[in-house]
């Protein structure tokens, strides 16, 4: 109630100054006459006939293009050093005459619209006297309403009537900015008061330049946006209150027919806002006469409406359809008076803005109740929501924990796994490890030597084998040092099981006396893997094998006899290093047999032999992530022949470990190397 109360008080203050100065009783006579542009002829000003006007009224002409002259009589010799003020600022071209000395009628002050806005005193229009008791006014006029409210103001009049207007004046622009502002911020908040904001910016343009502050202002220095400024602004105000009117009464749903028309309309304005463009004055008549018929159209249709869906309108929509009358009454008049309906009054004349007030407040008011439901429905529609959030967030942590449960039982079973799978490697570790040669065992049978051996994971698919057994040939016998190492299909378990096989086959080759050299030895090792892997099962072929390098040193004669399969001896003589192989054929994995040979090689004092997998070779590393290669371990070997068999090992170690990096191990790993 308080904010209708000051809202009352404000339009109430806006009324009195709209009779506040009502021009009524100056002490001058005034008549005037009407001529065509073409026929204007100052030296017959005198001439021409004059219809007296009443000095209480103000003449008003509507839609007029022509010339306008009038002729003042001062009834007080006092005045004669006033001003004249018209207080219509949007005349196009204000011409004063009075005679001269030589009693020739002369042109002695000019302004208007035309002119850029440093040719005036004032927002209106002050054509001062000179000291002229009888003068005449040229008034020119290219088809806006014409109207001419006059008096006669000294400075001090002019200043108290300026300080006046400019109060009223602010305080109105003041309310209608806070509406644009309010209603902003009802448009982020639910984007749904954006045209209204629009209207409601184009209107307090309208009304700015209706009372002269925008050519003040905005554009003192162009005279062609103040010749377009209102037909522009108005056809802006009839786009954005049309989509007002449709968003707020819902015409898509409760007015089809209306909402074609409408959509039609607005489909048609941007073209007369481009037509209302062009800078001519021969087309101003025009220009003002559509934009009043337009707005006047409009609010027929507005009304019309009104009238047709008046049941179904609720409170809020009521004080909407209120406050939009209000304003539709008030510019109808407004616009009556252009056309000469109504008689040009104050009230008249200022109807616009009083409409205007009533609708702002009736309008923001209704716009804000509908913000209000608004905003409780979301609430309530948050509190819905919300609800069945932590219904749903309850379902969810049940299933949560009933899946937490269900996982805790699983990760128990999957550990209990794990650890008997963790057991079984760990047995099947210790049985490879029990058919490896312990340490001793490898120190016997040579006595420098060093093996580099290193699995992948807990068991290794890599083997090696060493033995010392007696052979009788040609009746005598000769003691052989027997070496191996291999790289079986695969590595961890799978590897591992084909390592036990292979050696266990070794073993049992050593011990038939018809496998006397290492080609026997091989052969033997490929008939019996072939025998156990090279069958199918369940419709699957078992084709696993491997590479292995097979030496045999004898003691006597420090004879070196070798066999390969797919694999390579490295020997190294005096820093040189060659490779010794025999076949390319790996044991296993192939559909015909193949004959493994043997190689010898009269072996010298410090001469050393490498035997060696692929695991070395193969390590992904250094900056680029590639292969390590067998040509650098050769060039290694090479390098650190000369040095201690521990030494060697290590050197090696510390190599791959550096090349490696971060990544992971690559293969299983086993090097032998021994000196003679």
């Amino acid at each position: 109630m308080e904010k209708l109360r000051i809202y009352l008080i404000v339009i109430c203050s806006l009324c009195i100054h709209s009779w506040a100065y009502s021009n009524c009783n100056p002490p001058y006579a005034m008549a005037y006459t009407k001529l065509d542009l073409e026929i204007f002829d100052k030296n017959e000003l005198e001439n021409y006939s004059y219809t007296s006007s009443s000095s209480c009224k103000v003449e008003s002409f509507g839609f007029y293009k022509g010339d306008i002259v009038l002729k003042f009589d001062l009834l007080d010799p006092q005045l004669i050093t006033t001003f004249l003020s018209l207080d219509n600022p949007l005349l196009d071209s204000i011409e004063v005459y009075y005679k001269n000395s030589r009693n020739q009628m002369q042109m002695f002050y000019v302004t208007g619209d035309l002119m850029h806005f440093g040719k005036r005193l004032n927002k209106d229009f002050l054509l001062p006297l000179k000291g002229q008791q009888e003068f005449y006014v040229r008034i020119i006029n290219y088809g806006t309403p014409l109207y001419l409210p006059m008096s006669y103001v000294n400075e001090e009049e002019l200043i108290t009537k300026n300080s006046s207007l400019n109060f009223y004046n602010g305080l109105l622009y003041g309310i209608i900015i806070l509406s644009i502002l309010f209603n902003l911020y009802l448009w982020v908040k639910n984007r749904s008061s954006i045209h209204y904001s629009l209207y409601l910016s184009a209107f307090f343009l309208l009304v700015f330049t209706l009372q002269g502050y925008s050519y003040q202002l905005l554009w003192p220095n162009s005279p062609y946006l103040q010749q377009v400024a209102i037909p522009v602004v108005v056809i802006l105000i009839n786009i954005y209150l049309t989509r007002f009117y449709q968003f707020f009464y819902s015409t898509q749903k409760n007015l089809p027919s209306l909402n074609r028309i409408f959509n039609k309309i607005n489909t048609f304005l941007p073209i007369g806002l481009l037509l209302c463009l062009i800078p001519s004055l021969e087309i101003e008549f025009y220009k003002y006469l559509f934009i009043n018929l337009l707005s006047l159209a409009l609010f027929v249709l507005y009304v019309v409406g009104f009238v047709k869906i008046w049941k179904q309108l609720n409170n809020e929509l009521w004080l909407i359809s209120i406050s939009l009358s209000a304003f539709f009454v008030s510019a109808i008049i407004y616009i009556g008076t252009n056309f000469q309906l109504f008689p040009y009054t104050t009230i008249t004349h200022h109807s616009l803005e009083l409409g205007a007030l009533v609708q702002i407040f009736l309008l923001t008011f209704a716009i804000s109740i509908r913000f209000k439901k608004f905003r409780q429905f979301k609430i309530e529609q948050l509190i819905r929501t919300n609800r069945f959030k932590q219904h749903e967030n309850l379902k969810l942590s049940q299933k949560v924990e009933d899946r937490k449960k269900e996982i805790s039982l699983q990760s128990k079973v999957f550990e209990e796994h794990n650890s008997n799978i963790l057991k079984s490697i760990t047995y099947s570790y210790n049985v490879q490890k029990a058919l490896l040669p312990e340490r001793q065992e490898m120190e016997n049978n040579f006595r420098e030597h060093f093996l580099y051996y290193q699995p992948k994971d807990i068991v290794s698919g890599d083997f090696y084998w060493a033995k010392n057994i007696n052979v009788y040939e040609n009746g005598e016998k000769n003691n052989y040092t027997l070496a191996a190492v291999g790289d079986c299909t695969g590595h961890g378990i799978p590897g591992a099981l084909i390592s036990v096989l292979a050696i266990n086959t070794l073993n049992q080759a050593i011990r038939l006396s018809e496998n006397k050299t290492t080609e026997d030895l091989l052969n033997f090792l490929n008939k019996e893997i072939n025998t156990i892997f090279n069958s199918n099962i369940d419709g699957e072929n078992i084709r696993d094998g491997l590479d292995i390098a097979l030496i045999a040193i004898n003691n006597s004669t420090k004879v070196l006899h070798y066999s390969t399969a797919k694999s390579q001896i490295l020997h190294l003589r005096q820093g040189k290093l060659t490779r010794l192989k025999t076949s390319n054929n790996p044991i296993g994995i192939q559909d015909t047999t193949p004959f493994f040979s043997k190689g010898e090689l009269q072996l010298e004092t410090n001469d050393q032999l490498y035997l060696l997998t692929d695991g070395y070779a193969d390590q992904f590393g250094g900056p680029y992530g590639k292969k390590y290669k067998i040509n650098m371990l050769k060039s290694q070997l090479e390098s650190i022949g000369n040095l201690d068999m521990d030494v060697q090992k290590s050197t090696l170690e510390d190599g791959l470990n550096n090349w490696k990096g971060k990544l992971e191990q690559t293969d299983d790993i086993t090097l032998l190397g021994i000196r003679i």
